[in-house]
């Protein structure tokens, strides 16, 4: 019995993730103060890239090489919300 290597179709063999844990996710976490929306902002990592997660009650916005990529990155991010 011979196995086909299906292509273009999901159902092949599912590649581990070996990409180092570099990477950083930038999350967000809104609050209400005096009725007015504002923004948390943290960075969780390292994680693997295309990873996602974030600390609880965060909600997940980018990833970014680096941690001080992230830092400049949910700066800006934070600046404009």
């Amino acid at each position: 019995m011979s196995k086909e290597l299906g292509c273009g179709q999901n159902n092949g063999a599912t590649l581990p993730n070996n990409t180092v844990a570099s990477n950083y996710n930038f999350c967000v976490k809104s609050t209400t103060v005096n009725g007015k929306l504002s923004y948390e902002g943290a960075c969780y990592g390292p994680v693997k890239s295309g990873e996602g997660g974030c600390g609880s009650g965060y909600n997940y916005v980018s990833q970014y090489a680096s941690l001080s990529t992230c830092t400049s990155g949910g700066k800006s991010w934070l600046e404009s919300h």
